[in-house]
């Protein structure tokens, strides 16, 4: 378990998003491992990187020095709201499409 949360890791709490993750930093690891997220504990090990929203998402990846909570991210009244990754779910996107089969599928015969 210590392997997946990094439970040994000390750092300086730096913020937490609306789902409830908490964000630390710890500057005397080296650049790229110095910060990260521990998931809301309700996702239990069923957690991913989708559950992380953008602003948070470009701050633990050095887009940006400043958290969201120092500096608000850019809003556009065109950006959808934050989604995390429903793929497997049932409100999974499914594509259909609109043009003639090529082959037919055989029906059996009835019998009378």
């Amino acid at each position: 378990m210590f392997s997946r949360t990094d439970d040994l890791k000390i750092g300086t709490f730096v913020g937490e998003d609306s789902l409830g993750n908490k964000y630390y930093q710890d500057d005397n690891l080296m650049m790229g491992r110095n910060r990260w997220v521990i998931y809301h504990p309700r996702y239990g090990v069923d957690y991913e990187g989708s559950l992380v929203p953008p602003e948070w998402f470009g701050w633990l990846h050095h887009k940006t020095d400043q958290p969201p909570t120092k500096v608000a991210p850019v809003s556009y009244g065109w950006l959808s709201g934050h989604q995390e990754n429903v793929t497997g779910t049932e409100e999974a996107y499914t594509p259909y499409t609109t043009t003639k089969p090529k082959i037919e599928a055989w029906v059996p015969p009835k019998k009378s």
